[in-house]
């Protein structure tokens, strides 16, 4: 489950690098903002509440911290979809950031509280293959769901009403 969870992770983290074209043209966006939802809004949020997650998951129940971060990142995904701007854009960004950060420090812990040492290093490589094979699944799964809603210019959601398909993408996987 928690290798499942890592690779939903990749998946929300790296979907937005398969919708560069159509996010710059429907935002009006430049390279470098783009940079900036892509890269740097992501990275310093992640690593500054990766650190806040790692304290919290000594702290607290790890579960729970869990929990809390994958609902957090899953809204923020489809909060990417509610974007109007680039600002909308980059603090949903954040959020997806924020709510990852959480992950892999309480699933480490998990696993080394739930395996003894001979059966750690594979306990860990499996969580770890959430990433390697998550890293391409990612972008495959993700390309497929594009390939999904690509051929309609608008889509008409639930609740949400009509939004582009970049932002159908976005609402689907959070």
């Amino acid at each position: 489950l928690l290798a499942f969870l890592y690779w939903l992770s990749l998946l929300d983290r790296t979907i937005i690098s398969l919708l560069v074209d159509p996010i710059k043209q429907d935002l009006g966006i430049s390279d470098v903002q783009f940079g900036m939802l892509h890269g740097l809004a992501f990275a310093i949020t992640f690593s500054c509440f990766g650190l806040v997650a790692g304290t919290f998951a000594d702290r607290f129940s790890r579960r729970t911290i869990i929990f809390a971060s994958v609902s957090i990142w899953s809204l923020a995904t489809a909060a990417c979809g509610m974007a109007q701007n680039f600002w909308h854009l980059l603090v949903a960004r954040i959020g997806v950031g924020a709510g990852e950060a959480g992950l892999n420090p309480c699933a480490t812990s998990m696993i080394t509280d739930l395996f003894p040492p001979s059966r750690m290093n594979t306990a860990l490589a499996v969580y770890a293959l959430g990433a390697s094979v998550g890293s391409g699944c990612a972008f495959l799964f993700g390309g497929a769901l594009i390939d999904l809603v690509a051929d309609a210019e608008t889509l008409t959601l639930p609740i949400v009403g009509t939004v582009s398909s970049w932002q159908a993408v976005f609402y689907i996987i959070g």
